[in-house]
């Protein structure tokens, strides 16, 4: 492995791009440094690692094995050949109906499914949605995500990416899979219209527009598309 096959680097972990020697499959190993997690980090991997081991659908990352050694983790995952939506969306500035129909149904299955199954994924964003090299799309890094046992069994706790966090999340009330809906919805709104809904000079200006402003939409967007995006955001 060399740089060149380095896909994406964070606090304690780097995610190489790697061939299965049996048949030059490729795959994506997230390489993490014990050295360098907390106790807290450390549940948090191993909550990623369960929760991937829970899910099985054709728009989520598999996970298929993991290593462990002295100073090392290894996460075994499906390689995407096409990108991140988020550098898809900024070739195509925005999508137009027709385009994002397909990728949104995919969305909201995949989205409905990790709900059913206990799971609130808490990152929804461009940059966590990987493309095939078909185009087909699928859901990646649950590093944030979190399981609850029903309906009622609310979550508390800050998470997110500033542009996609709830406005229950920055009001510190417990909440459940209806966050992810929200970051569904800023998803939805950027890829129909190219910008985002909320925008500021900085991240207090932001979180208090997310909390108190109105959505506005572009006179291009169709009655359809505003009431869609309504019905997230």
């Amino acid at each position: 492995m060399g740089t060149d096959d380095v896909l994406g680097k964070g606090a304690y972990a780097i995610v190489y791009r790697c061939f299965r020697k049996s048949d030059g499959k490729e795959l994506a190993v997230k390489i993490c440094d014990r050295t360098k997690l907390s106790g807290e980090d450390e549940e948090a991997l191993q909550d990623e690692i369960s929760i991937l081991k829970g899910l099985d659908h054709s728009n989520i990352v598999r996970l298929f094995d993991v290593f462990e050694e002295m100073d090392k983790y290894y996460l075994v995952m499906e390689f995407c050949n096409g990108g991140e939506l988020f550098d898809r969306i900024v070739l195509k500035k925005k999508y137009n109906e027709k385009e994002a129909r397909d990728l949104i149904r995919i969305l909201l299955e995949a989205i409905k499914y990790i709900h059913d199954n206990n799971v609130v994924h808490r990152d929804l964003k461009p940059e966590n949605l990987l493309l095939t090299a078909d185009k087909r799309i699928k859901i990646a890094d649950f590093g944030l995500a979190v399981e609850f046992n029903t309906d009622e069994d609310l979550i508390f706790g800050t998470a997110g990416s500033p542009d996609y966090i709830a406005p229950e999340i920055l009001k510190e009330l417990d909440y459940g899979g209806a966050v992810d809906w929200w970051s569904f919805g800023v998803l939805l709104y950027e890829m129909l219209s190219g910008q985002p809904p909320f925008e500021a000079d900085n991240e207090d200006e932001l979180f208090e527009s997310i909390i108190c402003d109105e959505v506005l939409y572009p006179a291009w967007m169709t009655n359809d598309a505003v009431s869609i995006c309504d019905k997230f955001l």
